[in-house]
């Protein structure tokens, strides 16, 4: 099993979103990463890989350090505020 902790990618999903911290992924880019990471048998990815070192300093910083750090530096809420409800797709079929 490999859990994947993907940062915003270009899809529909995540349409109207505006993140400041860095530009979305493409999809095609997370794809291959995850499968990557299946291949080698990884436990746990994060897209971009530098996130894997700042997930779990949020346990270890206090939590009012941790809100400021999301809210005026990374500005993480912020980036979704213009998110667009989503819209109906077509059904894909697999090639």
């Amino acid at each position: 099993m490999t859990i994947v902790c993907p940062y915003f990618i270009n899809t529909g999903m995540f349409d109207g979103c505006k993140p400041k911290a860095m530009p979305m992924y493409e999809p095609k880019d997370v794809a291959k990463r995850i499968i990557t990471a299946i291949k080698r048998r990884e436990v746990f990815v994060t897209i971009p890989n530098w996130a894997r070192f700042a997930t779990p300093l949020k346990y270890y910083i206090p939590a009012k350090l941790n809100w400021v750090l999301l809210y005026r530096v990374i500005k993480a809420p912020q980036s979704m505020m213009g998110m667009r409800s989503f819209k109906k797709t077509e059904k894909v079929e697999a090639a």
